[in-house]
């Protein structure tokens, strides 16, 4: 998808001045990606500034940014990259949070991190029943493997180019 634009302060419009440029459309990417990866920080260090015995509305609060960071990753995938084709000769020039398959996974490792804030508040409200964290632990464990796999299947060149460390994290996660 190209873009064809010109200056609007430009008094001769003719179609010599216009520019056609495809770089619109990886910023926009790059900043919707990174909206999702603020948020999901956010959430990070919603749980890591607050005293020890976390209360259940820093989990809660936690678990809606999460969410918000897969609504971003989730309209990044479905809307916004579909429209930029992704071709073998340029998915090696492109940043991995620019493809499709990608922003899938990551929707679901930022559920299965939702997931999980909800059930550590559970566990720390104490009054949950025990087959329902069992029940939530088993889906929170499933995300993440359905995560991991989609990054296999789907993430394609962009697979061999993450960070070590984070495939590592998504290795050992379940």
């Amino acid at each position: 998808m190209q873009f064809q634009w010109t200056s609007v302060l430009n008094a001769r419009n003719s179609p010599q001045e216009y520019k056609t440029q495809e770089v619109f459309i990886f910023e926009m990417a790059m900043l919707l990606s990174s909206k999702a990866l603020a948020l999901s920080n956010q959430a990070s260090l919603l749980l890591s500034s607050s005293d020890p015995s976390c209360s259940d509305n820093h989990y809660a609060d936690a678990a809606i940014l999460l969410k918000l960071a897969g609504g971003v990753y989730i309209a990044l995938a479905h809307d916004f990259l579909p429209r930029w084709k992704e071709t073998p000769e340029n998915a090696s020039g492109r940043h991995p949070e620019t493809s499709e398959g990608v922003a899938m996974a990551l929707v679901d490792l930022v559920s299965a991190q939702a997931q999980t804030m909800y059930l550590a508040k559970g566990l720390n409200v104490g009054n949950v029943p025990e087959g329902t964290l069992a029940k939530l632990a088993v889906t929170v464990v499933e995300r993440f493997e359905k995560c991991v796999s989609n990054f296999r299947a789907r993430a394609g060149t962009h697979f061999g180019r993450l960070d070590p460390e984070f495939l590592g994290y998504l290795t050992f996660m379940p």
